[in-house]
Protein backbone atom coordinates (compact mmCIF):
# COMPACT_ATOMS: atom_id res chain seq x y z
CA UNK A 1 0.00 0.00 0.00
CA UNK A 2 2.79 2.49 -0.98
CA UNK A 3 0.96 4.49 -3.85
CA UNK A 4 -1.63 7.52 -3.14
CA UNK A 5 -4.23 5.26 -5.39
CA UNK A 6 -3.90 2.18 -2.95
CA UNK A 7 -4.26 4.72 -0.02
CA UNK A 8 -7.32 6.60 -1.61
CA UNK A 9 -8.50 2.71 -2.26
CA UNK A 10 -7.99 1.59 1.37
CA UNK A 11 -9.43 4.80 3.04
CA UNK A 12 -12.62 4.50 0.96
CA UNK A 13 -13.32 0.95 1.69
CA UNK A 14 -13.06 1.20 5.24
CA UNK A 15 -16.02 -0.60 7.17
CA UNK A 16 -17.60 -0.99 10.70
CA UNK A 17 -14.69 -0.26 13.56
CA UNK A 18 -12.72 1.81 11.00
CA UNK A 19 -9.50 2.47 13.60
CA UNK A 20 -7.27 5.24 13.31
CA UNK A 21 -4.35 5.64 15.33
CA UNK A 22 -2.50 8.74 16.38
CA UNK A 23 1.08 8.11 17.21
CA UNK A 24 3.66 10.64 18.31
CA UNK A 25 5.80 12.15 21.14
CA UNK A 26 4.89 14.68 23.52
CA UNK A 27 4.49 17.69 22.18
CA UNK A 28 3.24 16.94 18.69
CA UNK A 29 -0.15 17.64 18.29
CA UNK A 30 -2.27 14.02 19.40
CA UNK A 31 -4.29 15.65 21.95
CA UNK A 32 -4.81 18.55 19.69
CA UNK A 33 -6.10 16.81 16.35
CA UNK A 34 -7.96 13.98 17.84
CA UNK A 35 -10.09 17.46 20.13
CA UNK A 36 -10.91 18.83 16.26
CA UNK A 37 -11.90 15.75 14.58
CA UNK A 38 -14.13 14.97 17.92
CA UNK A 39 -15.90 17.87 17.48
CA UNK A 40 -16.05 17.45 13.40
CA UNK A 41 -17.56 13.97 14.24
CA UNK A 42 -20.13 14.72 16.52
CA UNK A 43 -21.30 18.09 14.13
CA UNK A 44 -21.56 14.78 11.65
CA UNK A 45 -23.31 12.42 14.42
CA UNK A 46 -20.88 10.19 13.31
CA UNK A 47 -21.16 7.00 15.97
CA UNK A 48 -17.19 6.91 17.49
CA UNK A 49 -15.12 5.63 19.80
CA UNK A 50 -11.84 7.50 21.43
CA UNK A 51 -10.00 4.91 22.94
CA UNK A 52 -6.60 5.61 24.63
CA UNK A 53 -4.38 2.99 24.59
CA UNK A 54 -1.35 4.38 26.29
CA UNK A 55 0.12 3.15 29.84
CA UNK A 56 -1.87 5.90 31.36
CA UNK A 57 -5.20 6.61 31.77
CA UNK A 58 -5.91 3.27 33.28
CA UNK A 59 -9.84 1.91 33.23
CA UNK A 60 -9.91 0.39 36.06
CA UNK A 61 -10.23 1.53 40.18
CA UNK A 62 -7.74 -1.03 40.77
CA UNK A 63 -4.96 -0.10 38.18
CA UNK A 64 -5.35 3.22 39.25
CA UNK A 65 -4.86 2.10 42.74
CA UNK A 66 -1.57 0.22 41.79
CA UNK A 67 -0.02 2.88 39.67
CA UNK A 68 -0.63 5.49 41.92
CA UNK A 69 0.70 3.32 45.18
CA UNK A 70 3.49 2.82 42.32
CA UNK A 71 4.26 5.95 41.36
CA UNK A 72 4.48 7.33 44.79
CA UNK A 73 7.17 4.95 46.18
CA UNK A 74 10.69 6.45 46.27
CA UNK A 75 12.69 3.10 46.42
CA UNK A 76 12.90 0.44 43.34
CA UNK A 77 12.98 -2.40 45.86
CA UNK A 78 10.91 -5.18 46.54
CA UNK A 79 7.52 -3.21 47.39
CA UNK A 80 8.08 -1.36 43.80
CA UNK A 81 9.02 -4.75 42.22
CA UNK A 82 5.44 -6.07 43.12
CA UNK A 83 3.31 -2.86 42.48
CA UNK A 84 5.01 -3.30 39.05
CA UNK A 85 3.98 -7.10 38.54
CA UNK A 86 0.58 -6.29 39.56
CA UNK A 87 0.32 -3.76 37.07
CA UNK A 88 1.72 -5.81 34.32
CA UNK A 89 -1.18 -8.77 35.53
CA UNK A 90 -4.52 -6.39 35.31
CA UNK A 91 -3.15 -4.16 32.57
CA UNK A 92 -4.27 -6.66 29.59
CA UNK A 93 -7.54 -6.97 31.36
CA UNK A 94 -7.32 -2.99 31.68
CA UNK A 95 -6.83 -2.12 27.73
CA UNK A 96 -9.51 -4.62 26.92
CA UNK A 97 -11.95 -2.81 28.75
CA UNK A 98 -10.91 0.40 27.14
CA UNK A 99 -11.59 -1.58 23.50
CA UNK A 100 -14.25 -2.23 24.82
CA UNK A 101 -16.97 -4.47 22.13
CA UNK A 102 -19.39 -2.55 21.15
CA UNK A 103 -19.37 -1.75 17.26
CA UNK A 104 -18.62 1.54 15.83
CA UNK A 105 -18.24 3.78 12.86
CA UNK A 106 -14.77 4.21 13.55
CA UNK A 107 -12.16 4.08 16.66
CA UNK A 108 -9.76 6.44 16.83
CA UNK A 109 -6.77 5.40 19.47
CA UNK A 110 -4.64 7.87 20.81
CA UNK A 111 -1.17 5.78 20.89
CA UNK A 112 -0.87 2.44 20.51
CA UNK A 113 1.13 -0.63 22.42
CA UNK A 114 2.85 -1.19 19.66
CA UNK A 115 4.67 1.91 19.57
CA UNK A 116 5.19 1.73 22.59
CA UNK A 117 7.13 -1.91 23.77
CA UNK A 118 7.52 -1.93 27.51
CA UNK A 119 10.39 -3.58 27.48
CA UNK A 120 12.07 -3.91 23.99
CA UNK A 121 14.15 -7.58 25.52
CA UNK A 122 13.52 -10.85 27.21
CA UNK A 123 10.15 -12.34 28.27
CA UNK A 124 8.46 -8.80 27.91
CA UNK A 125 8.82 -9.50 24.13
CA UNK A 126 6.10 -12.61 25.07
CA UNK A 127 4.56 -9.53 26.77
CA UNK A 128 4.36 -6.95 24.57
CA UNK A 129 3.17 -9.69 21.72
CA UNK A 130 -0.04 -10.23 24.26
CA UNK A 131 -0.61 -6.51 24.57
CA UNK A 132 -0.76 -5.48 21.16
CA UNK A 133 -2.78 -8.76 20.23
CA UNK A 134 -5.41 -7.85 22.79
CA UNK A 135 -5.73 -3.57 21.26
CA UNK A 136 -7.21 -3.42 18.16
CA UNK A 137 -5.16 -3.55 14.58
CA UNK A 138 -5.00 0.05 13.50
CA UNK A 139 -6.37 0.37 10.12
CA UNK A 140 -4.61 3.91 9.91
CA UNK A 141 -2.02 4.99 11.48
CA UNK A 142 -1.22 8.82 11.70
CA UNK A 143 2.41 9.53 12.78
CA UNK A 144 2.63 13.46 13.62
CA UNK A 145 6.07 14.46 13.79
CA UNK A 146 8.33 17.19 12.97
CA UNK A 147 11.77 18.54 13.62
CA UNK A 148 13.24 17.04 16.71
CA UNK A 149 13.80 20.62 18.54
CA UNK A 150 10.90 21.92 17.45
CA UNK A 151 8.98 19.14 18.84
CA UNK A 152 10.35 18.92 22.26
CA UNK A 153 10.26 22.99 22.82
CA UNK A 154 6.66 22.81 23.21
CA UNK A 155 6.69 20.73 26.33
CA UNK A 156 10.37 20.33 27.60
CA UNK A 157 9.21 17.44 29.52
CA UNK A 158 11.99 15.44 29.17
CA UNK A 159 15.89 16.73 29.13
CA UNK A 160 16.62 16.69 25.02
CA UNK A 161 19.22 14.03 25.09
CA UNK A 162 16.37 11.65 26.51
CA UNK A 163 13.40 13.01 23.72
CA UNK A 164 16.04 12.36 20.89
CA UNK A 165 16.35 9.33 22.26
CA UNK A 166 12.89 8.89 22.66
CA UNK A 167 12.07 9.79 18.75
CA UNK A 168 14.91 7.52 17.42
CA UNK A 169 13.05 5.00 19.27
CA UNK A 170 9.86 5.67 17.87
CA UNK A 171 11.05 6.49 14.15
CA UNK A 172 12.47 2.70 14.22
CA UNK A 173 8.86 1.75 15.26
CA UNK A 174 6.92 3.47 12.50
CA UNK A 175 9.60 1.65 10.27
CA UNK A 176 9.10 -1.53 11.77
CA UNK A 177 5.48 -1.95 11.07
CA UNK A 178 4.99 0.25 8.35
CA UNK A 179 4.42 -2.99 6.22
CA UNK A 180 1.89 -3.75 8.43
CA UNK A 181 -0.31 -0.91 8.79
CA UNK A 182 -1.09 1.70 6.92
CA UNK A 183 1.24 4.62 7.54
CA UNK A 184 0.93 8.20 6.91
CA UNK A 185 3.79 10.88 8.40
CA UNK A 186 2.32 14.43 8.52
CA UNK A 187 4.97 17.50 10.16
CA UNK A 188 3.51 18.99 12.29
CA UNK A 189 5.75 22.39 11.86
CA UNK A 190 3.32 23.20 8.61
CA UNK A 191 0.94 24.37 11.56
CA UNK A 192 -2.16 23.88 12.77
CA UNK A 193 -4.43 24.21 10.17
CA UNK A 194 -2.60 23.04 7.70
CA UNK A 195 -2.38 19.63 9.27
CA UNK A 196 -6.06 18.94 9.99
CA UNK A 197 -6.79 19.25 6.26
CA UNK A 198 -4.50 16.72 5.55
CA UNK A 199 -5.71 14.63 8.38
CA UNK A 200 -9.52 15.31 7.32
CA UNK A 201 -8.50 14.47 3.91
CA UNK A 202 -6.76 11.16 4.82
CA UNK A 203 -10.42 10.57 6.07
CA UNK A 204 -12.79 12.21 3.72
CA UNK A 205 -13.75 14.85 6.23
CA UNK A 206 -15.51 17.46 4.16
CA UNK A 207 -16.23 20.91 5.34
Amino acid sequence: MNSQKNKIDFLESKKINFNVCFVGLDGAGKGTYIDLLLKDYKKANTNYKLCYLGHGSQHLLLVKKIVSIKDSMTSKGMAYKLMLLLYFLFLPLDLLLRRGFTKYDIVISDRHPRYEPIVENGIFKVYDKLINHICPKPNLVIYLTGPTKALWERKKEYPYDKYVHKKENLDALIERNKNQFLTVQIDTSIGIAKVYNKIKALLNLNG
